[in-house]
């Protein structure tokens, strides 16, 4: 017994959890499944469409039928995904498997109808309460020749006659005085449920197989014919209920006929006064008299449960190759000879890659080509459907060709053909043999009443004359309307025919806000046609004098804490987040109002868009059958466990209610695993065979998890001290946090490592001097990558003997002042060395050395001479005009036999476009002395100028 106890604590436990979210009963499975994969596998899931057939319901679909054969099957959809190729195929029903499909297997993608199997699920409607009836006699008048009651039973041609000994002051017979059978048809009032879990099932995919037996419930009151009303009778006394039972009105789930016996011995039973039951008829005599019933009853019944979803599990193609085929044609029921009749059909990619090449199909009647449709390529898993139109007189094949391309898998599927019989008509009692009966013939109108409402304000969507008609008894058999704003729709069931009507009203509670709205309704007949009548539209206004809330959603770590959680962006797969709007607090100081806020003090109210998510774990929490459940109109969400990688967005509006609204918004949350993430920093600068700093380092490494650090870099060996050459090395590096969990992947980087390179000796120098006249030199060498020198040394040396070398001379050391210049005044004529090295101060001593020669000479003599000669033909000379300002430019140097860059002793007139030398820095009528005046390059200037 006990153990039972805690069979149940357990069981109960753990239902909780999963109901609440905190164990996903999806996310127990996927981790199952997906532990139990192989590598390079993956798995996806597919929807089912059983196109009407069937109804969905909790983790299947529903029907009346025990199977479902031909058209009636489901249609599976199966996706392709590039350089896969399908390994296993799971029927799934109540999340787990219900069988498998092994012709999809091989294929890249598939598409056809599923043969699938059902589970009987015992239903019942239970409590139909106070089913009303009655049984209406008549008395004739005094004056016909019949003196009794009589009642027609529901049978008109063959009515009941009774009347009883007892004869009131007509001297007619005061009751009926026997019994009778009544029949009479009952509605179910009460949904159908499963036996087992209590889950409310629609009436249409329920198979009735039998009843309780009818309570008879006695003293209800009860509403009869021509304003008569009354007291049900009970199971005894002159007016007793007896052997009452309920049989089916064919396949119908909601009405039934009820019979059971009855005596009609005394007045029906009524309270004191005058008895409503009975009414005095216009004739003299003639009366009404109606006797009530009211029952209690079960019906009981079976659903059918098919798998709703397929579970397909994908590996990876060692040689991916495409395949052309899966070609289906809808073909006629019927075509009449002559007439010209269209026809369509469709072919996939099912192999495991693209069509990259061009390609085409063919249609052929007796094998002429009468369409050609050509393609550039074609994805994994993408259907094309084409259609074209064709006159036929007599029987003719038809016939779809696909190029076979060398790297198909399978060339059999790229062809197909069919037979057409054309008949002389299609009408119905024509000459074809066994026509078809009547086209289907769908009718109605939609009309909106009020073009423009205000926000709250009702507005009603008239539907009129829907009528469904003709082809094999074609009716409707599901209706649905629906209210469409930017992307957002609301639909609602109304499987009605006829005139009638749909109320609506813009409300935070079905996602409408201001603007404009669309109203549509879609029917599905019995047939399998689709219909959809309008759209109609309405304009939906708010309060000019309104304004509309602001607020921020947000995703948070862990709980929500009304709004006051920390913001979560990225998180790791299994963690606890929720989701809401952040709340921060009004600031009146610094004008903020804080937020969530409505400038009118409205209440706010949201929609959060979980349908209309494009991530299917955001559709998941929303989803009332099969996943969480979170009815998007609550303000926030806590307790929900991020268990799909990926990212997910969803869109948030905000109402005020009268007609304000903000938004939609979207709020993004990145779902990743929880290994840490390895981040190489690399130094700015590394040269060969030197220290670097800073550090290769890890520092920006870090854990997604914002619990968790980096307790650990490894380097695999690729981080060096220092790099003995240059050129480019790998570096490598993967991470461990504190938990000891190691990043998934290892983190690349290229290390460029510089050449130290030797330093450039470069010296500014005349090629030529004047003996006994000073020259200026200036040292601009240096280390090219900024490298410290150790040794700099400038030596001068004179070929004294003219031999060429100067390894037998004595060199002169050149001290250098600040700015890098020397200065040296040759007294002998010759050539001259100058000798400059230099050595850097690393470890490599990168140095450089080189040699500069100058020559000296004595100034040139004095010679007069004079010339003679012939008058000839001077020589053609092209002169180019330089201009003023270019001469003063940097292109043009200034130099001398003993400075080799020396200023320039001119300015530029710019009034005259013309050079001219510096005015003077003097006043007039100022003495000057001689040592007022210094000669510098080819310009003068004032010094000190004496006032007189």
């Amino acid at each position: 017994m006990m153990n039972n106890v805690l069979r149940r604590i357990v069981v109960h436990l753990c239902l909780t959890l999963m109901i609440t979210g905190l164990i996903p009963l999806d996310y127990i499975v996927e981790r199952l499944i997906n532990s139990a994969q192989a590598a390079g596998e993956t798995t996806k899931e597919y929807d089912l469409n059983y196109g009407g057939v069937a109804q969905a319901g909790y983790q299947g679909y529903y029907s009346a039928q025990a199977t479902l054969q031909g058209d009636a099957r489901p249609i599976a959809d199966i996706q392709g995904i590039s350089g896969m190729k399908i390994k296993q195929v799971e029927l799934i029903r109540d999340n787990q498997p219900a069988g498998t499909l092994t012709t999809p297997i091989g294929y890249g993608s598939w598409w056809g109808p599923v043969d699938v199997n059902s589970l009987i699920i015992d239903v019942a409607s239970e409590e139909n309460d106070k089913t009303p009836t009655y049984f209406a006699w008549y008395r004739y008048s005094q004056s016909s020749p019949e003196k009794r009651w009589y009642a027609n039973e529901g049978k008109p041609t063959d009515p009941k006659l009774c009347g009883s000994a007892t004869k009131d002051e007509y001297n007619m017979p005061k009751v009926p005085g026997c019994s009778a059978i009544v029949t009479f048809n009952v509605s179910r009032t009460q949904p159908y449920k499963t036996v087992v879990g209590d889950t409310e099932i629609s009436s249409t995919v329920v198979e009735v197989t039998g009843f309780s037996t009818p309570n008879v419930r006695k003293d209800i009151d009860v509403n009869g014919p021509e304003g008569t009303k009354g007291i049900s009778e009970g199971t005894s006394g002159p007016n007793r209920i007896y052997n009452p039972r309920l049989k089916k009105n064919g396949d119908s789930t909601e009405s039934f006929t009820i019979e059971y016996e009855q005596d009609f011995m005394a007045y029906p039973t009524s309270e004191p006064g005058p008895n409503p039951a009975i009414k005095n008829l216009a004739a003299s005599g003639a009366k009404l008299m109606v006797y009530f019933g009211s029952f209690d009853f079960d019906i009981y019944g079976k659903t059918y449960k098919y798998p709703n979803r397929v579970r397909v599990t994908y590996e990876p193609e060692v040689n991916p190759k495409p395949n052309l085929g899966g070609i289906s044609v809808v073909e006629k029921v019927c075509v009449p000879r002559g007439v010209s009749q269209s026809y369509s059909f469709s072919f996939t990619n099912d192999g495991t890659t693209d069509v990259t090449t061009p390609f085409k199909t063919e249609v052929r009647i007796d094998g002429s080509v009468i369409r050609t449709f050509n393609y550039s390529g074609l994805a994994v898993g993408a259907k094309k459907t084409e259609s074209f139109s064709h006159t036929i007189y007599s029987d003719q094949s038809v016939t779809i060709s696909i190029d076979k391309l060398p790297s198909e898998t399978n060339h059999a599927d790229n062809v197909m053909t069919f037979h057409v019989k054309p008949q002389a008509t299609c009408e119905p009692g024509g000459g074809g043999g066994n026509p078809p009966p009547g086209p289907e013939v769908i009718t109605g109108t939609l009309e909106v009443e009020k073009p423009t409402v205000k926000y709250g304000e009702l507005n009603y969507t008239w539907l009129r004359n829907v009528t469904v008609s003709g082809g094999n008894s074609c009716s409707l058999a599901t209706g649905t309307i629906i209210y469409s704003q930017s992307g957002h729709s609301k639909s609602y069931k109304l499987d009605k025919s006829g005139t009638f009507s749909s109320q609506f009203v813009a409300s935070p509670y079905n996602g409408v806000s201001t603007g404009q709205v669309t109203v549509q309704y879609d029917i599905t007949t019995t047939c399998g046609s689709k219909k959809t009548f309008g759209p109609g539209s309405f304009v939906v206004v708010s309060d000019p004098d309104n304004h509309p809330p602001e607020f921020e959603p947000s995703w948070f770590y862990s709980y929500y804490y009304n709004g006051y959680a920390d913001k979560a962006q990225v998180v790791t797969v299994g963690e606890m987040v929720s989701l809401g709007p952040v709340t921060r607090p009004k600031i009146e100081a610094l004008g903020d109002n804080g937020t969530p806020y409505d400038p009118d003090g409205d209440t706010i109210q949201y929609y959060w868009d979980f349908a209309g998510s494009s991530s299917s774990w955001i559709r998941w929490l929303g989803d009332e059958r099969e996943g969480r459940g979170l009815y998007p109109y609550d303000t926030s969400f806590n307790g929900i466990r991020a268990t799909e990688l990926g990212t997910h967005t969803i869109m948030v509006t905000a109402f005020d209610g009268r007609g304000g609204t903000s938004g939609p918004k979207s709020v993004t949350l990145v779902v990743r695993e929880e290994n840490p993430d390895p981040i190489i920093t690399l130094p700015p600068k590394v040269v060969e065979g030197r220290p670097y700093t800073p550090d290769i380092s890890c520092a920006n490494s870090q854990s997604p998890h914002r619990d968790r650090w980096i307790a650990s870099c490894d380097w695999h060996g690729t981080k060096l001290p220092l790099y003995p050459t240059a050129g480019d090395y790998p570096i490598k590096l993967d991470v461990t946090d504190n938990t000891g969990l190691r990043s998934k992947e290892p983190a690349h980087a290229i290390l460029n490592v510089l050449p130290d390179l030797p330093p450039d000796i470069l010296l500014e120098q005349p090629n030529y001097g004047i003996r006994n006249k000073e020259l200026s030199f200036r040292d601009l060498s240096k280390s090219p990558d900024g490298d410290p020198i150790k040794k700099h040394t400038i030596t001068l040396a004179y070929d004294s003997n003219n031999n060429g070398s100067y390894d037998d001379e004595t060199p002169l050391s050149m001290p250098l002042n600040a700015q890098g210049y020397f200065k040296y005044t040759a007294t002998q004529v010759g050539k001259y060395r100058i000798r400059i090295y230099m050595e850097e101060a690393t470890p490599m001593a990168k140095w450089a050395q080189k040699d500069f020669i100058f020559e000296i000479v004595n100034d040139a003599p004095e010679a007069s001479f004079y010339i003679e000669g012939d008058n000839y033909k001077p020589p053609k000379i092209e002169t180019k005009q330089i201009s003023s300002a270019d001469l003063l430019g940097a292109a043009w140097k200034s130099s001398s036999t003993y400075q080799m860059s020396e200023m320039k002793g001119y300015v530029y007139n710019q009034a005259e476009n013309a050079i001219e030398t510096p005015t003077p820095n003097y006043s007039q009528y100022r003495a000057v002395t001689g040592d007022d005046f210094k000669k510098i390059g080819k310009y003068w200037y004032c010094n000190n100028c004496v006032n007189p």
